[in-house]
């Protein structure tokens, strides 16, 4: 997770939106973008039935796409890949810096 650029959320269910690895990883990454370590997007894609309401609160208020329709707009979030992100040494000197 440290080298992520985006986190992505796929779910079929409510249910496992609230999984406790999947509610740890949302937190490491959002902290990480929260103190700047990280510039990437969190994007959750679930089944059209799943509002934005239903998932945990620290995911909520970002991208949420439908599995009929969201797989072409996260595209546009994820072909970018800038230099800095192709820089893995860098980044992990930075991070143990």
């Amino acid at each position: 997770m440290i080298l992520a650029t985006h986190l992505i959320v796929v779910a079929s269910s409510k249910e496992n939106l609230f999984a406790n690895w999947i509610i740890h990883e949302c937190n490491f990454f959002i902290n990480r973008k929260i103190s700047f370590r990280d510039k990437g997007n969190v994007i959750s894609v679930t089944d059209v039935k799943i509002s934005k309401y239903d998932m945990p609160p620290i995911i909520q208020y970002y991208e949420n796409l439908t599995y009929s329709n969201g797989f072409e707009k996260l595209y546009q979030y994820v072909r970018k890949i800038e230099i800095w992100d192709l820089d893995f040494n860098s980044k992990i000197n930075s991070d143990h810096s």
